[in-house]
């Protein structure tokens, strides 16, 4: 009987090891700092991460890839198209989108009211994300170190970090509950929980 006790009790030290490990690897190792998210390859990869209003998933708007992933991830409608964080009205351009001089004016006002504004895209070239809508909505973050992030990695399409349907995650623990280790990363800034308009 001792010889058991002691084995039982050597498995169960072992498991709590193991519990240990596995813990620490998934809410640490997968957590990274801002200047390591710059670095990642915003090709493909997919990002939870505080999106200045809420938490987020957020992709590359140019990688047909990360989008996909993105409404996998999220069991989202195929039809509804995803929100696009862009860091300045110059970025528009790269969606073929033109503005004259009185709605450039105008946005700059519109935008600093953490407000998504809905513009008109048509080009087949971005279907993937207007969705046959032939229209994509835009924000600019009110918070500097988000709008220098997408200013480093490029627009970013981000929507909010849940399953549709069920409530917005509002801290990273959150999160890692509707995602687990299918995000390639979590970026924590504490709890949010504020709003953003349409």
């Amino acid at each position: 009987f001792l010889y058991i006790y002691y084995l039982l009790t050597f498995l169960l030290i072992l498991l709590f090891v193991f519990a240990f490990f596995f813990f620490f690897f998934f809410f640490f190792f997968k957590q990274k700092t801002a200047y390591e998210i710059y670095q990642c390859d915003w090709s493909s990869d997919v990002c939870s991460s505080d999106l200045d209003t809420i938490y987020g998933l957020v992709g590359s708007a140019f990688s047909k890839e990360s989008v996909e992933r993105i409404y996998q991830l999220k069991k989202r409608d195929k039809k509804k198209p995803l929100i696009i964080l862009i860091s300045s009205l110059k970025e528009l351009n790269q969606f073929g989108i033109k503005l004259s001089r009185e709605t450039n004016a105008v946005l700059k006002y519109i935008f600093q009211k953490k407000v998504s504004v809905i513009l008109p895209c048509s080009s087949r070239r971005f279907f993937y994300l207007h969705r046959g809508k032939n229209s994509l909505a835009f924000r600019i973050p009110s918070t500097k170190w988000v709008r220098d992030f997408v200013s480093k990695t490029g627009p970013l399409v981000a929507p909010s970090a849940n399953l549709e349907g069920e409530p917005f995650a509002k801290t990273v623990k959150e999160a890692k509950t509707y995602f687990g280790d299918q995000v390639d990363f979590y970026l924590s800034r504490g709890r949010l929980d504020r709003k953003s308009v349409v």
